[in-house]
């Protein structure tokens, strides 16, 4: 799950599929918090 932290990654393929899905573009729908990789909960 990549909101858990569960994925460290997105292939551009699977980032294009979404956004021509939802109409959106990419910052519609993914966001970069700051430090959030040192909060891991060992999930990994």
């Amino acid at each position: 799950m990549i909101r858990r932290g569960g994925a460290r990654a997105i292939r551009f393929s699977t980032l294009d599929a979404l956004c021509r899905a939802l109409n959106c573009q990419p910052g519609e729908i993914i966001e970069w918090v700051p430090g959030e990789l040192e909060k891991d909960d060992g999930n990994d």
